[in-house]
């Protein structure tokens, strides 16, 4: 028994650090060829050859519902704003700067948000991104539950008083709009209940007492809830400086990024090697700027510094990842990055 709970733990200390020990490359088996000397046709946006962070804003956001608690929609826009901060690795306008680039363009906030992207080119200038919505719904109600008593199969009595549950729900709509194309990237619905439960002598007494509380909890709910949705919207991206190819086998490629351990890479890690082409639309006589994924790559540990590391190419992507290419991260949470 105690070898066979030795292998198990063996086995799971294999998968904990296969990524490390499995992605180690001897530089000296690789060379320059042709394809290395190929540089990519699409041009790079200027945040990713300078890495910088996308800079974004939080509008304030409209109410659709009946319900008119003071504060509610800025509550909500400042959680907002304080949580793409602290998890999406961008820079975030707080409110108070936001509402001076607001008051300079004189832009009107229709209800819900219906923003005509068009309309926000001016004001968006200063950003890559600008989240637009509303609150869509606020549902109250409070339900009443009479006193009981019971026995359990012991003979022993219980009893409870008559109590009220109190309940708040919301949702959140929003959409997040690039920029300069002004087109709508992605929407998110982010739905958040609260509830609180007391004691009261009768059923008059059961009642939504407090409203404003448990509707602040229930936007704070929403907005956790939708934390990993934001932070998978905000990769960071990097490009391909150079590549190398093995000697005796040419499928067998390597890239050299510049993006490191700062930027949240670790051995075994999975990135997207992209391009970004110019899309058609043939009906609006439009161009708009697409991500195209070329295939994914394995952070190796050789060479990994802090703004620099080498990619393993899969072989069957292998002609497809040439200089200039652009990376993206990918989201790496699974068993074996829960020990990092």
């Amino acid at each position: 028994m105690k070898s066979r709970v030795l292998s198990i733990v063996g086995i799971g200390v294999c998968i904990l650090f296969l990524s490390g020990c499995a992605t180690a490359v001897r530089l000296n088996g690789f060379a320059v060829t042709e394809l290395d000397k190929k540089k990519s046709q699409y041009k790079l946006p200027k945040y990713v050859v300078d890495k910088k962070k996308p800079k974004v804003a939080v509008l304030p956001l409209g109410n659709e519902t009946q319900m008119k608690l003071t504060g509610m929609a800025t509550a909500a826009q400042d959680s907002l704003t304080n949580m793409i901060a602290e998890n999406c690795g961008v820079e975030v306008s707080e409110r108070s700067q936001l509402q001076v680039l607001l008051n300079e363009h004189e832009q009107k906030l229709m209800l819900g948000g219906n923003l005509n992207p068009k309309k926000l080119n001016k004001l968006a200038e200063s950003y890559d991104a600008v989240f637009v919505g509303s609150i869509a719904s606020v549902d109250m109600k409070a339900n009443f539950t009479e006193a009981r008593t019971w026995t359990d199969d012991k003979g022993k009595r219980y009893a409870t008083a008559p109590s009220c549950k109190e309940q708040a729900s919301i949702v959140i709509n929003l959409r997040c709009i690039a920029f300069p194309a002004g087109t709508v990237q992605q929407t998110f619905s982010l739905k958040g209940i609260a509830v609180n439960t007391f004691e009261v002598r009768r059923s008059s007494e059961c009642k939504n007492n407090h409203a404003v509380g448990l509707v602040s909890e229930a936007v704070q709910k929403a907005v956790k809830h939708g934390r990993d949705s934001f932070k998978n919207s905000f990769p960071r991206y990097g490009y391909v400086y150079k590549t190398m190819t093995n000697i005796e086998d040419p499928k067998k490629r390597i890239a050299f990024i510049n993006m490191g351990v700062m930027d949240g890479l670790k051995a075994g890690h999975k990135i997207d090697f992209i391009e970004f082409a110019k899309e058609s639309d043939s009906i609006k006589n439009t161009l708009r700027e697409v991500q195209r994924s070329v295939g994914e790559g394995i952070v190796s540990e050789t060479d990994l510094t802090s703004e620099h590391a080498i990619v393993l190419i899969p072989e069957v992507e292998s002609g497809n990842v040439i200089v200039g290419s652009a990376v993206r991260s990918k989201n790496n949470s699974g068993l074996a990055n829960m020990f990092y």
